[in-house]
């Protein structure tokens, strides 16, 4: 029986004016505190919203070995990065 890795929503409230991306490193760093962990794998992928269909998600996922172990996690950043997207600039 295959198990499907939980989903992790992430908020605009949580995230607040910070890079999405540094904020995911913060909550990883806090998720394996005081444990030895690799980020193995990363990735960002639009997919599709099972809930309405015609519509997509962006997830972004990780492999994380720690203790040898490989966890894998994923956060919908969807309405996260469309935010920071928009105050994000080149200088």
């Amino acid at each position: 029986m295959s198990q499907t890795p939980p989903l992790f929503y992430v908020a605009p409230e949580q995230v607040g004016q910070q890079d999405v991306n540094y904020f995911l490193q913060q909550a990883l760093a806090k998720q394996f505190d005081g444990q030895n962990y690799c980020i193995v794998a990363e990735q960002t992928q639009d997919r599709l919203d099972p809930r309405k269909p015609g519509t997509t998600r962006k997830i972004k996922s990780y492999a994380i070995e720690a203790g040898g172990v490989t966890h894998n996690l994923h956060f919908d950043i969807t309405d996260v990065s469309s935010v920071n997207l928009k105050t994000a600039g080149w200088a």
